[in-house]
């Protein structure tokens, strides 16, 4: 019986801990994107683009096979090369997270155009 107790409160301490782990993701000094995991990356970013900030969103998408919802973190991160208070040019970097999917789902990165090729 103290078996059974010890290894539910070890599963419980195993699934709430690792579910609570958020990979670390942060611009660093000289223009470098780093990402501890999902995906694990370091990236450098030319020095003509200065980091301008962050945006987080949290959405619901639906399912390919219309079975349910999707929940999605999306995190961008915007660098631009700015003139005369203009960004001439930008770098991206955008990463989705899937929270909880009930078969799949394909991200679609113009929600609103209206006849899309396919």
């Amino acid at each position: 019986m103290r078996i059974s107790y010890f290894f539910m409160v070890a599963c419980l301490i195993f699934t709430f801990d690792c579910a609570g782990l958020k990979p670390e993701r942060s611009v660093l000094q000289n223009n470098i994107f780093y990402s501890s995991a999902s995906p694990k990356i370091r990236m450098k970013i030319h020095s003509d683009f200065k980091y301008i900030g962050k945006a987080e969103k949290h959405s619901q998408a639906e399912d390919t096979d219309t079975r349910g919802t999707t929940f999605v973190e999306n995190e961008s991160y915007l660098f631009g090369h700015i003139e005369d208070n203009r960004m001439l040019k930008g770098v991206l970097i955008k990463i989705s997270t899937i929270r909880e999917a009930h078969w799949s789902w394909l991200p679609d990165l113009f929600p609103k155009v209206k006849n899309k090729l396919e």
